[in-house]
């Protein structure tokens, strides 16, 4: 749509004309009453009069003119008023401070041999199923995708890798089997198995060592004596000692700590009990075929580490060894590790 165009102003035109026409007449009125007033023509004074209204004129005149070139008000050439919103403000968001969340950690630790203890005796070529309880000692909750691995020694025709069966939180206890067979050859045989993460990461117990299967290949032994005590205990100076109880008694002693002095102390058999003295670790074939006798020993002859073979006052075969020497409550003290058999 086009703006209509502006009509000019001609105000300043009519005033200029009413004032140059007053201007004008002033002049023809006053020129004819001089006239009239003095045929002799008009005085100085009315000359000077008649130059002043001529002055008067001529500047109403300029006026006139200078209000009519007066310069035009200026024009709004702003275009129209817009719709347009401001652009809004900009928000910085203040975001929460950048915490890092510790990875977890990855460890087994061993609890027990479901099947198979080590040492067990097993024929050449025999399938069999190994069993491990272990603790989830870590942080990290084991999952399907956690495996047992082979790490070394025999696999016993077993597999590289197996995934566990299920999950597994953390201070939670699992079983873990795998199916192996008995190598070919008589002898000890021992494979160490550790675990890998989702992640592909192979950790196993404290320290990274692994868990492990031992086995014998080769015959059974003819069944020996079973043992009917083990035990670490000590025995104050002037106690005595039950080696079928493994405990310091005054009752039903098999030996007595006897000393005479601080130099000059003994093992002395009681109750029908023998001792003697050995070279190196007896079994219990060696303690019975040994000459026990219900002689004391001097155990300034007996210094840590030394043997004994013994037979208690109830019949029963067995060894001990002089661990340490010691102190208890102001009491020389001996710490003895003993092993009691069954007769068979």
């Amino acid at each position: 749509m086009q703006s209509p165009t502006p009509t000019p102003n001609r105000g300043p035109l009519i005033f200029v004309g009413i004032v140059g026409g007053g201007a004008v007449l002033l002049l023809l009125i006053l020129g004819a009453f001089l006239l009239l007033r003095s045929p002799a023509g008009p005085s100085p004074e009315e000359l000077l009069a008649t130059g002043a209204a001529q002055t008067v004129a001529a500047q109403l005149t300029q006026v006139a003119i200078q209000q009519t070139i007066a310069p035009p008000p200026p024009t709004n050439t702003s275009g129209p008023p817009t719709d347009t919103p401001p652009p809004p403000a900009t928000v910085t968001p203040t975001l929460p401070p950048i915490t890092s969340t510790p990875a977890c950690t990855d460890l087994a630790a061993f609890v027990s041999d479901v099947t198979i203890p080590d040492n067990t005796y097993m024929p050449p070529s025999q399938a069999f199923t190994k069993t491990w309880r272990l603790k989830n000692a870590g942080t990290c909750t084991w999952t399907t995708g956690y495996a047992l691995v082979f790490d070394s020694g025999n696999i016993m025709a077993g597999p590289t890798s197996q995934n566990l069966a299920g999950s597994v939180p953390p201070g939670a206890n699992v079983d873990v089997s795998v199916t192996l067979t008995s190598p070919a050859s008589n002898g000890t045989h021992r494979g160490n198995w550790k675990l890998r993460n989702d992640r592909g990461t192979i950790f196993g117990l404290g320290g990274g060592g692994p868990f492990y299967l031992q086995i014998i290949v080769g015959p059974t032994p003819t069944s020996g004596p079973t043992v009917y005590k083990t035990a670490q205990f000590y025995v104050r100076q002037t106690f005595h000692a039950d080696l079928d109880s493994g405990a310091e008694t005054n009752t039903g002693a098999d030996f007595w700590f006897e000393a005479v002095s601080a130099a000059e102390r003994y093992f002395s058999p009681q109750n029908g009990a023998q001792l003697l003295k050995m070279g190196s670790v007896p079994d219990y074939a060696a303690c019975k075929a040994a000459a026990l006798s219900s002689n004391k020993i001097n155990l300034n002859t007996f210094p840590a580490g030394s043997w004994m073979c013994y037979k208690t006052n109830d019949g029963r075969y067995g060894r001990f060894v002089l661990d340490s020497m010691g102190d208890v409550g102001g009491f020389p003290t001996m710490n003895l590790d003993i092993r009691t058999w069954n007769n068979p």
